[in-house]
């Protein structure tokens, strides 16, 4: 770990300052009450740029703004002066008392600097106090308590507290102090400050980065890393609480005092560059505020020199023949060395590598790692673990193999003494393939899986489960030898003999279509059993049921992830579907080994089969506290079949260009919110329009669209198509071969619920992100060749089955995701070609839809609606974002105007709530307007709100604030508005330009949100509000 230390003078000193010192009290001092006017200058130094892209930190710029300024003189350690200072007395020059600023602007400005033009007595030896940023949004300091400040005493013992326990902070608020002593003030006016010539303001806080690092390059051991896929961040011991004025001496605070944040989503997915080339590396960030965090006074014991030891845990026992070996011992706390109370982060992700690149028989490993690691300045002392306030940490994890994790658990099993932990804080379960590794996504799915007879260990072959149910691990044995699984769920995963080839002992490749008898199938129980039971037959050269390429192949068909009922608790029902919707995947395997580490935290897994299955992702929340929620919806993780490029099939062309849709029949997919609906409909499941009635059409065959033929089951040529993508995700589950309503389970979201996936978007895993945050890295430079020639890889235009307009037979609407939520008709802008999938949807909590259900638009819809509108009157909404998952929303209720950033920065998040308020008709300037533009007075701290008294406690929306107006607003409300938001677009001028230089942000309007050159100069106000 690098430490960056910055040094920005008074009301700022740079990225944060290092060094952590106390303010000795100056016990005398000479006062005289005559009053000269004096000038008191601040500013900041030259600091080397920081550009900072995480979502949750700033750049230095706004980490440098100064808003507010409280002043206090002290001599002998009494108050002789104090005085506010904030927007009413800026640059008013005509008053005895005033203050100037000029805010750091860029990171690439001239630092923040002002003067503080005051009324003093004349003074030597005295102290000179300064607090900036006074913020009761965030924390428990106001004017009046620093009013009520008598005393240097009082001021050194204040301690402050975060009112919003979440690490972040409002931009261009950031709480900063300045204890100056010895200063001296003459009978000219001239003020003397040891040591400085302006005033040098620190923040509270402490600033985190943290990047995983991946070397694609590296081999270990033959091992070589395919990817990494971060999967999640978390912070423990967040102090509540600190001195308002920097102490040496740790502040002795309780557990109590200290907060955990729940694990977080990765912010930012970089490639690494090293003097501006890429190194081939990819980095994977997130960071975060913390007020300081002394601790290294409390550690336990040394650690020597070792820095692995930082993270090492309390055992019992070494001695692997005690009953207590392997288990934790708490009764001195979690960790062996490091204190209790210091600050540490979990990060977790999956590693995934080859082993023997390039062999023909290379071996695939999967690893979910752990890894914990306690914060400080361990560069060069491994005992520190103090986090310092105006300190900017910069930590990197640099993954280069498994080894470690492996040589763990080796080491436990092959040598009962002697026993090392090479690195206690890294951790992880390795899933080592030795054939096959299938990955499913959340829906049904199906492959043809092969045993060869000679690789087939009968004594010790035996199966692994990990579900979100019952145990996790391998069947046991009772005193016979008798398995037990009935603690184990097993039941999602079936197996079914293929057939011959005609006139041939060899097995079809052809998947089988799900059959009507069940008595074919096979639990992994019965199958391994006939496994065996044929292998010994092959042996033994007697007639068995492999072929004359000594194989047996099977369609394993893998069932949705979804349970009607708890497997472990046939009872459990309520709320059930929170229990395993956004969960770690769901593992089978079918194993030749299985050792795990004596402290359980790690193990290897050998498979000669792995089935993979991702959960399904939704944005609601899902904590079961929250017992009024009942009903929702969630998606998959991916488009899968996204590579055939299309919605309609090439038989669905029309003659206007290259414009497709269906012309067989029309369509009424008309509904914004009910995607199963709209979906029946483009299938021609649902026929008729409201006037004729409408019904279900009985003649459906899954065979007509199908292809079974092939290791997975495909679309035929003919309907090769986004549209009939949704059938691969459902399954002919009477395996009658009629597509039934009650069988289609997955469907096509419609708009509003792909915008949803919008607002929601940090409570799913990275991959199922409407815009997945690779996409960004790609070139922006068009695709060569094949069914993507023209489209460039970096945007993504998501489908919908929603009618473009809701007009019947109309091509649909698609959502923009590199613009967030912009909305537009499928195949217009042809000068922006971009990858068009499609993302299926499944009800959660509700029955299946029924021949009766499906007819009819909206009866298909959770009752629980992901945001809950209330129209107050014909000018005022308010709207209520409680359903959607804590991860995604703005924790801190603001009375303040955000700062501008793009669509994924913290300020772009819905808070719990907003309402509506005035509509500000001619704002007087664009967006991206010189010198009044919206952008500038925001960054400036210049709320529009000001302009009129009417606005005052409104703000500017931001993007989703906007999208969620376009989306749920009526065309009585829309009469006359469209509007700019505070957010700016992340590919245009003001982002890394890939869309030209003429996009700036978005405009609002009744019917569609978009982005384009600005020219919209009017602004519709909204305010917090809080409906918990």
């Amino acid at each position: 770990m690098k430490r960056y230390l910055y040094i920005l003078v008074i009301l700022v000193s740079s990225l944060f300052l290092v060094e952590c010192s106390d303010n000795d009290i100056v016990n005398q001092a000479f006062i005289d009450d005559t009053e000269v006017s004096v000038i008191i200058p601040f500013g900041a130094s030259s600091v080397q740029n920081v550009d900072i892209k995480t979502r949750a930190t700033y750049g230095l710029h706004y980490e440098s703004m100064v808003r507010n300024l409280y002043v206090l003189l002290f001599a002998n350690g009494e108050r002789i002066y104090g005085r506010y200072f904030d927007s009413s007395t800026l640059n008013n020059t005509g008053a005895d008392e005033y203050w100037t600023v000029n805010n750091m602007t860029s990171n690439t400005t001239t630092q923040t600097n002002g003067e503080l033009h005051l009324k003093l007595p004349l003074v030597q030896n005295a102290e000179l106090v300064l607090v900036a940023n006074i913020d009761l949004d965030f924390m428990n300091l106001s004017e009046d308590r620093l009013g009520l400040i008598r005393k240097t005493d009082e001021l050194q013992s204040m301690l402050v507290s975060l009112n919003q326990l979440f690490p972040v902070r409002n931009a261009g608020y950031f709480m900063m102090t300045s204890y100056n002593t010895g200063v001296a003030i003459d009978n000219s006016g001239k003020i003397t400050i040891p040591g400085a010539n302006k005033i040098f303001l620190e923040r509270l806080d402490s600033k985190i980065e943290v990047n995983v690092k991946v070397d694609p390059n590296a081999t270990d051991n033959n091992q070589k890393i395919e990817s990494f896929t971060p999967e999640s961040w978390q912070v423990v011991n967040i102090p509540k609480t600190s001195y308002l004025i920097e102490h040496n001496d740790e502040l002795q605070l309780d557990a109590s005092s200290y907060f955990n944040i729940d694990e977080q989503n990765f912010e930012t997915t970089d490639n690494e560059t090293v003097n501006g080339v890429e190194t081939g590396a990819v980095l994977h960030g997130f960071s975060f505020y913390t007020l300081e965090n002394k601790r290294s006074g409390s550690i336990k014991k040394s650690v020597n020199g070792n820095i692995h030891d930082r993270e090492r845990r309390n055992k019992f026992t070494d001695n692997p023949l005690d009953a207590n070996y392997g288990t934790y011992d708490n009764s001195n706390g979690l960790w062996e060395y490091a204190p209790e109370l210091a600050t540490y982060i979990i990060v977790k992700g999956e590693l995934s590598m080859v082993v023997d690149p390039g062999q023909t028989e290379e071996q695939h490993l999967i690893a979910d790692v752990t890894y914990h690691i306690h914060l400080g300045d361990f560069s060069s002392n491994k005992d520190n673990y103090d986090l310092c306030r105006n300190t900017n940490y910069k930590y990197t994890i640099n993954i280069k193999g498994v080894d470690k994790i492996e040589t763990e658990v080796e080491t436990s099993s092959d040598n009962l003494f002697g026993i090392t932990e090479e690195q206690p804080g890294a951790s992880g379960h390795l899933y080592e393939a030795e054939a096959d590794i299938y990955t499913f996504d959340a829906h049904y799915g199906q492959r043809v899986y092969t045993i060869k007879a000679p690789d087939v260990d009968i004594e010790n072959m035996t199966w692994y489960v990990r579900t979100p149910f019952g145990r996790e691990g391998i069947p046991l044995k009772d005193i016979y030898g008798n398995e037990i699984y009935n603690d184990l769920d097993y039941k999602w995963v079936e197996f079914a003999i293929n057939d011959k080839n005609p006139g041939s002992n060899t097995y079809s490749d052809a998947n089988l279509a799900y059959p009507s008898d069940k008595n074919s199938l096979m639990y992994v129980i019965d199958m391994l059993r006939f496994v065996k039971e044929e292998t010994i037959k092959w042996k033994n050269r007697e007639n068995s049921a492999y072929d004359d390429n000594d194989e047996l192949k099977f369609t394993v068909f893998v069932d949705e992830f979804y349970y009607d009922e708890n497997p472990m608790n046939p009872n459990d029902h309520e709320l059930l579907w929170k229990k395993f919707v956004n969960q770690p995947n769901r593992l089978m395997h079918i194993l030749c080994k299985n050792q795990r580490s004596a402290d359980g935290e790690s193990s290897i897994t050998g498979s000669v089969l792995t089935i993979r299955q991702r959960s399904i992702q939704t944005p609601y929340n899902i904590s079961l506290s929250k017992t009024n929620l009942t009903e929702a919806w969630g998606c998959e993780t991916e488009d899968e079949t996204k590579n055939i490029g299309w919605f309609y099939s090439p038989d669905e062309r029309v003659n206007s260009g290259n414009r497709y849709r269906i012309t067989s029949y029309t369509p009424d997919n008309t509904s914004r919110t009910d995607g199963l609906y709209n979906t029946a409909c483009l299938l021609n499941l649902v026929s008729g329009n409201a006037t004729n009635g409408k019904s279900v059409n009985t003649n459906l065959r899954w065979d007509t669209f199908l292809d079974f033929s092939a290791n997975d089951v495909q679309l035929k040529d003919k309907y090769k198509a986004g549209l009939y993508s949704v059938l691969l995700r459902n399954r002919d589950l009477d395996g009658d071969g009629i597509i039934d309503p009650e069988e289609l389970r997955w469907y096509i979201a419609s708009l509003d619920q792909l915008c949803g996936l919008f607002f929601g978007d940090q409570g799913l895993s990275t991959d199922a992100q409407l815009y997945p945050i690779e996409l960004s890295l790609q070139p922006n430079t068009k695709v060569v060749g094949g069914v993507f020639d023209g489209v460039y890889p970096w945007r993504q235009h998501v489908v919908s089955s929603t009618a473009w307009n809701q007009t019947p037979g109309n091509v649909p609407t698609i959502v923009w995701a590199e613009e967030g939520a912009s909305t537009g008709e499928y195949q217009v802008h042809y000068d922006k070609p971009a990858y068009s999938p499609v993302r299926c949807i499944r009800n959660l909590g509700l029955d299946a839809p029924s021949a009766e259900s499906i007819i009819t638009a909206g009866s298909n819809c959770p009752k629980d609606n992901l945001v809950q509108v209330t129209k107050l009157s014909n000018d005022k909404y308010r709207f209520d974002f409680t359903n959607i998952n804590a991860e995604s929303l703005r924790e801190s209720f603001t009375t303040k105007e955000p700062v501008p950033g793009n669509e994924y920065s913290y300020e772009s998040r819905l808070f719990y709530g907003f309402e509506t308020g005035p509509f500000y008709g001619d704002f007087g300037a664009t967006y991206q307007q010189n010198g009044n533009g919206l952008k500038v007075r925001l960054e400036n701290g210049d709320s529009p709100s000001y302009d009129n008294v009417n606005y005052a406690d409104y703000r500017v929306p931001n993007i989703r604030e906007g999208v969620a107006m376009n989306l749920y607003c009526d065309a009585s409300w829309w009469s006359g508005r469209e509007f700019m938001v505070s957010n700016y677009y992340s590919f245009g001028y003001y982002g890394n330009r890939y869309d030209g230089s003429n996009f700036y942000s978005w405009a609002i309007h009744p019917d569609r949100v978009t982005v384009g050159t600005q020219s919209i100069n009017k602004i519709q106000f909204v305010k917090d509000w809080d409906p918990r």
